[in-house]
C-alpha cells in the first residue's frame, strides 16, 4: 500500500515521489505498467484504464498458439504489403514450421526447437537460400508477437542457417535432341511458343504475359516488363498480369537469329486470324485481349499449359522411338522427362557454347543473381570438358589398337 508525502495511504501500487508527482506501478500477467502524473485523480483514472486494457488483451491472447498468432500476423500485418502471388509461397514456408510447432503455445516455443527444424530442412536437401527465407518469415512472426508483448524474447532471432551448396542437375536438351523435339513440336498449336522459349530464354510467366505490342520489329527485340501469374487464394484460381518480381527481369531481348523474327511474325498473324475465326468465342478479354501467345481458344498460356504441351511432345517422341527400335531390332533411346525451365537452360547452354559472356547471358535471361548464371555455365562447360576428354580417350584407344 503506497502513501503520499504526509503518510496517507493512496492504494495498492500508488505512491507520491519526493518531487510531488504521483506514480503508479503494477504487473498484469507478466506485463508492467508505470504511470506518473501531478494529479492523483487523473493518475488513478489512467491506472485503472491501463490495467483493464491489459487484462482484456491478455484474456484474448493468453495461451495463443503459433498457428493462431500466424493468422493474426498474416491478416493484420502482412497481407496488405505483398502481391497476391506471394500469399501461397509465404504460407507454404510457414507450414514447414507450423506443421510441427503450430499447436504449441506461442510463449513456450524455444530457440533450439526452431533450430532443429531449420537444420532438418537443410539435411533434407533444401537450398540455403530457401531455408533462410523460412527463417526470416518465422523471425518476423515472432518479432511482431514480441512487439505486442505476447512474448518476452524472440526465439527465432538467432537462428543459424548453414551455407550448403547442393549440386543441381540441370536438364538441358542436346542439339540432336532439340531438333527432334522441335520437329514434334511443329505438330502442335504451341510450336511458336516453344521455339521462342528455346531461342530467347524467357520464363513461362514472361512469355505468357507478352502482348503483341511488346514485339518491336524495327529494333528487332522483345520488351519484357510484366508476367502472367496463376495463383490460388482461398481456394479460388486467379489469372492476372503483374509486374516482374525483380528489376533485372525487366529487359529488352534482341532477336537471337533470323528465324526468331520469322516465327514471331507468323505467330502474330496466326493469333489475329484465329481471333477473327472464333469471333465472340475467343476467350481472351480485358487485360488478356492482345496476348501474343494463347491456347487455340484464346485463353492465357500458363505454366501448366506449357508443361502439358512439353510432356505430350516427349511422350510422342518416346512412343515413336520404341516403335522404330523394334523395327530396327535395337534398344530404344529414352528421352528424359522435360519441364519448361529446361528450355530456358537449353538457351543458356547454347549461348555459352558459342562463347557469349556470362554477364551478357545474365542480362538476356534476367537472372537476379550472377551466381545463378555461373552455376549453369559451370554445368555446361563441365559437360563439354567431359565430352572432349572422352574423345581424347577414344583417340588413345584407337592409336593403341593400330599399334
Amino acid at each position: 500500500m503506497g502513501k503520499d508525502l504526509k503518510g496517507r495511504e493512496l492504494g495498492t501500487g500508488i505512491r507520491q515521489k519526493a518531487n510531488g508527482r504521483y506514480e503508479a506501478r503494477a504487473m498484469v500477467k507478466g506485463h508492467s505498467i508505470s504511470i506518473s502524473n501531478e494529479s492523483l485523480r487523473v493518475l488513478r483514472k489512467e491506472f485503472d484504464i491501463a490495467k483493464q486494457r491489459l487484462e482484456s488483451e491478455q484474456e484474448v491472447f493468453y495461451g495463443l498458439t503459433l498457428n493462431e498468432w500466424f493468422d493474426q500476423w498474416f491478416y493484420n500485418y502482412k497481407i496488405h504489403t505483398i502481391k497476391k502471388t506471394s500469399i501461397t509461397p509465404i504460407k507454404q514456408k510457414y507450414r514447414k514450421v507450423g506443421d510441427i510447432l503450430g499447436e504449441r503455445q506461442l510463449d513456450k516455443i524455444k530457440n533450439f526447437e526452431l533450430q532443429e527444424i531449420i537444420t532438418s530442412l537443410i539435411n533434407k536437401g533444401h537450398s540455403s537460400k530457401y531455408v533462410k527465407e523460412i527463417a526470416s518469415t518465422i523471425c518476423s512472426i515472432f518479432a511482431m508477437a514480441k512487439e505486442n508483448d505476447l512474448i518476452k524474447t524472440n526465439p527465432a532471432a538467432m537462428l543459424a542457417v548453414p551455407n550448403v551448396v547442393h549440386k543441381k542437375d540441370y536438364r538441358i536438351l542436346e542439339p540432336d535432341e532439340e531438333q527432334v523435339f522441335l520437329s514434334y513440336a511443329k505438330r502442335r498449336w504451341s510450336y511458336e511458343l516453344i521455339f521462342i522459349l528455346l531461342n530467347m530464354g524467357l520464363r513461362c510467366g514472361e512469355i505468357g504475359g507478352l502482348n503483341i505490342d511488346d514485339v518491336d520489329f524495327n529494333n528487332k527485340s522483345i520488351c519484357v516488363n510484366k508476367q502472367l501469374v496463376c495463383s490460388y487464394y482461398e481456394g479460388v484460381k486467379t489469372l492476372e498480369i503483374t509486374s516482374p518480381k525483380t528489376a533485372n527481369a525487366i529487359r529488352e531481348i534482341p532477336f537471337t537469329n533470323a528465324e526468331v523474327e520469322r516465327v514471331l511474325k507468323h505467330q502474330i498473324e496466326k493469333t489475329i486470324n484465329r481471333k477473327k475465326e472464333l469471333g465472340n468465342r475467343w476467350r481472351g478479354e480485358n487485360e488478356f485481349l492482345n496476348l501474343l501467345f494463347t491456347t487455340n481458344l484464346g485463353s492465357p498460356m500458363t505454366r501448366y499449359n506449357i508443361e502439358r504441351e512439353i510432356n505430350h511432345i516427349i511422350n510422342e517422341m518416346n512412343t515413336d522411338e520404341q516403335i522404330m527400335a523394334r523395327m530396327e531390332n535395337r534398344e530404344p533411346k529414352v528421352y528424359q522427362n522435360c519441364y519448361p525451365h529446361a528450355l530456358r537452360h537449353t538457351f543458356c547452354s547454347k549461348c555459352f557454347k558459342v562463347g557469349v559472356d556470362p554477364k551478357v547471358v545474365q542480362m538476356l535471361v534476367g537472372h537476379q543473381n550472377y551466381s545463378t548464371t555461373i552455376d549453369i555455365y559451370t554445368h555446361v562447360m563441365q559437360d563439354v570438358l567431359n565430352k572432349e576428354m572422352n574423345k581424347l580417350k577414344q583417340a588413345e584407344v584407337s592409336k593403341l589398337n593400330i599399334l
